[in-house]
């Protein structure tokens, strides 16, 4: 795995909407600005999506069927990582 940005780790949090107010504003101004963190963004999006339909449906005292919730997750493809030669 590649250290790309300290601040990434932060993505999830933004996402999932439990940052402080401060916190939000200069997380929006670094990301917006850090491919590595909008790289995380970006894969972490589908899964937010996921855990907000759950969520709201678990709320609602609705039967959940995690299978067709599933389909909010699209797995992102990545491209090959290029080996290292000596």
């Amino acid at each position: 795995m590649t250290v790309t940005c300290p601040h990434s780790v932060t993505a999830g949090s933004y996402l999932l909407g439990v940052l402080h107010p401060s916190e939000l504003e200069e997380y929006r101004r670094h990301a917006g600005s850090c491919p590595h963190c909008e790289r995380e963004i970006a894969d972490l999006t589908p899964v937010a999506r996921f855990l907000k339909v759950f969520k709201a449906e678990i709320e609602a005292g609705e039967e959940v069927d995690v299978s067709l919730l599933l389909g909010h997750i699209r797995p992102r493809q990545s491209p090959p990582e290029e080996s290292v030669r000596d």
